[in-house]
């Protein structure tokens, strides 16, 4: 059994609706996988600060994933763009034995690194701004690249791979787009660049 927290901060005035549709993206891989899988889903106006964190305790005597699509800072992740629920001075040990995949900007910088360095296993995420396109049809794209390495890692890559595999997808999107779109293209150049890993890079879910 695969412990999974899915956070999601669909009421996010600014990119509430692309973040929920990541999370549904999210929650169908979770469900067709072959893989045994628990997953909890925050979301909504819940409190993020109480809620994350204490279900995240509630797994993380072992081995669970975690899946954030939200905004983020340096050194924290936020509800509504401005309220920390997890950051590197507040609850940064509930993600104990997590493999932590965050959509939100920067916050591989400080929070990615903390949270290994205290017991996570792994992190991915972003080290600069994510960016996303919503018109001209782009905003699918953007979803296949925010959730491409959660089906990496659903398939039996490893962390790194999946990472690697995410890469991959934002070139196709770049090689896609630049024909028609050179801004859209470049804006997914801007987030494969700045995608990054903390921690192991050889797990695998089955590890978990």
């Amino acid at each position: 059994m695969i412990n999974t927290l899915l956070v999601c901060d669909s009421n996010n005035a600014t990119l509430g609706d692309f973040f929920e549709k990541c999370q549904t993206v999210t929650e169908q891989l979770l469900t067709s996988s072959d893989l045994e899988i628990n997953c909890i889903s925050i979301s909504g106006n819940v409190a993020f600060n109480l809620a994350v964190p204490m279900n995240a305790n509630s797994f993380n005597n072992n081995p669970f994933l975690f899946i954030s699509y939200t905004h983020g800072s340096e050194s924290e992740l936020l509800q509504n763009g401005n309220t920390p629920f997890l950051s590197t001075t507040y609850e940064t040990e509930s993600l104990n034995n997590s493999i932590a995949y965050c959509y939100a900007c920067k916050a591989g910088v400080e929070f990615g690194k903390a949270i290994c360095e205290t017991g996570a296993l792994c992190f991915i995420g972003y080290k600069e701004n994510a960016t996303i396109q919503k018109f001209f049809g782009a905003e699918d794209s953007f979803i296949e690249c925010a959730t491409w390495g959660i089906k990496a890692l659903i398939e039996g890559n490893t962390t790194g791979q999946a990472l690697s595999e995410m890469k991959e997808k934002h070139t196709e999107c770049i090689d896609e787009f630049y024909p028609k779109d050179m801004l859209t293209a470049s804006i997914f150049m801007e987030n494969r660049d700045a995608l990054v890993i903390h921690g192991n890079s050889e797990l695998t879910l089955n590890d978990m």
